[in-house]
């Protein structure tokens, strides 16, 4: 092997040919998958900048030469299913993203990865069902003090808590399928700290979800939230309207036990609002106050029962975007819900199987995108020329009929 190679994938290789890419002293990445284990003399690659360790079957201990690589920045561990602890050397002392994935028997951590690692910045744990994460007695320490990224996918199943106030660096928060999380808390000594950092945070799949942090989310520069399919969660946080100042969207999706907004209402600032089959939540909209939102922009829903929709006054008239689906028993779309929408530039209608016309009054003369999918009826009656239905949308510039249908896609352009 030449010493002057970059980067290196290795597969399916012997114990020596492994070992002799320990000399090539200009390495930068090196991908090592389904070789049986990690030689020290790799131990040796100082310009190592990413590694890749796939389905290194027999490894069962993270070796303690991964902290000799001090340039290390990028370590991705995958498929190794005999893996079942880290090295007690911890870290390599510049590593600033770590992945571990479907490493089943995985069961802890770095020792050293909260107190000594101080360039640690994304953590991502996937499917490691045996893992736990590692969180210290002192609550008033900021403990992983530089990490800015975190997920946990389907991992971590002793993790019922999750404690917030750890992580004041957190800018992304993604905890999805962790079937044992329970809540998202902040303890009462640190009720005063300000996750100021805070930006995006996704929940999804945690079916046994039931509370967020008393008081509320104290992350004034949140701008996403994104809650899905936590079926046991009965309410979101509190204090929407005065915490997440800064919430520009928002998305719950498959909460059925959901039946309200916190009392105040939405974030003024929200922009973009998505709300799918949330029963509970959809039969009491006209408590929701969209009228109050002077910046939202777009509005997606889900799993509304009515024949007729909107209601008056329902929908803000600042919309440029509307995207109803599956809406089984919509027959119509209400002039008076529609007449004041005068900036709405895309309409989206998909999954309503009954319904058959548009407002008597037209659509806003504003459209400028109709997009119709899985509307067999109403596609009938917006035949071009034609349909019951084409005088009033015979002025959209652009029609599209099966958008997601490449087959039988239409378009209409005028």
């Amino acid at each position: 092997m030449a010493p002057s190679i970059r980067e290196l994938m290795l597969e399916e290789c012997d114990d020596v040919m492994v070992r002799r890419a320990g000399s090539l002293t200009s390495l930068a990445s090196l991908h090592i998958s389904n070789v049986c284990k990690i030689p020290d003399e790799l131990g040796q690659l100082n310009s190592l900048v990413k590694l890749s360790v796939f389905g290194c079957l027999e490894l069962k201990e993270m070796p303690p030469i991964l902290h000799n690589l001090t340039s290390l920045k990028h370590l991705e561990i995958r498929f190794c299913d005999s893996l079942l602890s880290c090295s007690e050397m911890g870290l390599p002392p510049m590593l600033e993203s770590l992945e571990i994935a479907f490493c089943p028997i995985l069961k802890s951590l770095p020792e050293g990865m909260i107190q000594s690692n101080t360039t640690l910045q994304q953590l991502s744990i996937w499917m490691c069902e045996k893992l736990e994460l590692s969180l210290p007695e002192d609550m008033t320490h900021n403990h992983y003090a530089f990490l800015t990224r975190l997920t946990i996918y389907g991992s971590c199943d002793s993790l019922t808590s999750f404690p917030l106030a750890f992580f004041r660096k957190l800018k992304y928060l993604y905890i999805e399928n962790c079937g044992n999380l329970e809540s998202l808390y902040i303890p009462d000594e640190l009720h005063h700290v300000d996750l100021t950092s805070l930006q995006s945070l996704r929940i999804t799949y945690c079916p046994n979800l039931v509370s967020f942090p008393r008081g509320g989310l104290p992350t004034p520069n949140l701008r996403m939230l994104c809650i899905c399919n936590c079926k046991k969660l009965k309410s979101l946080p509190q204090g929407m309207h005065t915490l997440l100042t800064s919430l520009h969207y928002l998305r719950i999706k498959d909460c059925p036990e959901i039946d309200s907004f916190p009392e105040g209402g939405l974030p003024t600032n929200l922009s973009e609002l998505v709300i799918r089959n949330c029963n509970k939540l959809v039969a009491n909209q006209m408590e929701w106050g969209l009228q109050t939102l002077p910046f939202l922009r777009t509005f997606k829903i889900t799993g509304y029962e009515n024949e007729r929709f909107p209601e008056e006054r329902f929908l803000p008239s600042t919309l440029t975007s509307l995207d109803i689906r599956g809406f089984p028993n919509l027959k119509s779309l209400d002039n008076k819900g529609f007449q004041h929408l005068t900036s709405l530039e895309t309409l989206e209608i998909w999954g309503c199987g009954n319904l058959k016309s548009f407002p008597k009054q037209g659509l806003p003369s504003s459209l400028s995108r109709l997009y119709i999918e899985a509307c067999p009826l109403l596609q009938k009656r917006c035949q071009r020329d034609k349909g019951k239905e084409w005088p009033n949308i015979s002025h959209i510039p652009c029609i599209v009929f099966g958008r997601y249908d490449k087959k039988n896609t239409e378009v209409i352009l005028s």
